[in-house]
């Protein structure tokens, strides 16, 4: 019988999942409160950002509405944002990243999210047909609920990563489709030349690269090491893969 994504086997015991030791180091602030908007013009479409201010600016833009379509951001110099919580770029279905981002070779460090109930989870969020480059997150702890990743949240509608990678990841989440790079990877999206390394926790559909690859995807040139850890539908690389989710669908790793 087919499973249906997301879907625990009958009868399926969940063991709970105790809260990582990581939160107790946390900041309480959070970037949304010390974001800086001040470089945006929405009449533009190339941006540089330089501080980490002006990347939760971004954050920020995007969560109140700015999709950021055909817009294209380039990271100038290496950023640790380990001051206070993050918010996603892309921050849930309804308020998606449809942007360009070049890393221009640059580090990102030290991320840190807490949301218990929350999905669409790691330096960006919700990715549709959205790209990103050339960028290193160093350092990325997250403790929530579902559908997300050490760098990318979900990635859906031919969205692109290539050369990026994700280093001592430490991730905990308490339900389905997580990765140690992307929850997802869906709808014609493609990841080349990636990886990701450390720990990555759930319950179901867990894996140590992506949490589930479906329809036309690809994810090639790429790799993961470290420990996952999961209940049911887990995998060292990629959690679940649907090789005929539907007529033409085709997904490859």
């Amino acid at each position: 019988m087919e499973k249906t994504p997301n879907e625990l086997p009958k009868g399926a015991i969940v063991k709970a999942i105790e809260k990582p030791v990581f939160l107790a180091e946390f900041p309480k602030t959070s970037w949304a409160d010390f974001a800086d908007t001040s470089w945006y013009n929405a009449t533009g479409d190339n941006f540089e950002l330089t501080t980490s201010a002006e990347l939760a600016g971004l954050a920020k833009l995007v969560k109140a509405g700015n999709k950021m379509v055909g817009k294209n951001f380039k990271i100038m110099s290496n950023m640790d944002i380990s001051a206070h919580l993050w918010d996603p770029v892309g921050y849930n279905n309804t308020y998606p990243f449809s942007g360009n981002v070049d890393g221009n070779s640059k580090t990102i460090s030290n991320l840190k999210i807490n949301r218990t109930t929350g999905d669409w989870l790691g330096l960006f969020g919700q990715f549709i047909t959205a790209t990103v480059k050339d960028l290193t997150l160093d350092g990325s702890q997250i403790y929530g609920k579902d559908t997300s990743g050490g760098f990318i949240g979900n990635m859906a509608v031919n969205s692109r990563a290539t050369n990026c990678h994700v280093k001592n990841v430490d991730m905990v989440f308490t339900s389905y489709n997580v990765g140690g790079f992307t929850g997802g990877v869906l709808s014609g999206s493609e990841v080349s030349n990636c990886s990701a390394s450390g720990s990555v926790v759930g319950v179901n559909q867990i894996g140590g690269f992506a949490g589930t690859s479906w329809s036309n995807s690809l994810i090639s040139k790429s790799y993961c090491e470290g420990t996952v850890q999961g209940q049911y539908i887990v995998g060292g690389f990629s959690g679940f893969v649907t090789f005929a989710f539907g007529p033409t669908t085709v997904n490859r790793i």
